[in-house]
């Protein structure tokens, strides 16, 4: 799955990695996310985690396959 919106750390009961996409969908992000990229587009190519659920309940949880500024 490739996604294109912006990256933001949010805190929920913890830290999450938040993409929100161009299209109004929201993602929970797990793997290696550079913290230099909070804040920033970002175009994403990940894959729905194995992990289903989370306790941020921000969306659907995807692992970061890769990650790089739009």
């Amino acid at each position: 799955m490739k996604l294109t919106g912006t990256l933001t750390r949010e805190f929920f009961g913890g830290e999450v990695w938040v993409l929100r996409t161009d299209d109004g969908g929201q993602y929970q992000l797990t793997g290696q996310v550079p913290d230099k990229l909070d804040g920033q587009r970002v175009k994403v190519k990940a894959e729905p985690s194995p992990q289903s659920f989370g306790f941020s309940m921000v969306g659907e949880i995807l692992e970061v396959q890769t990650i790089r500024s739009a």
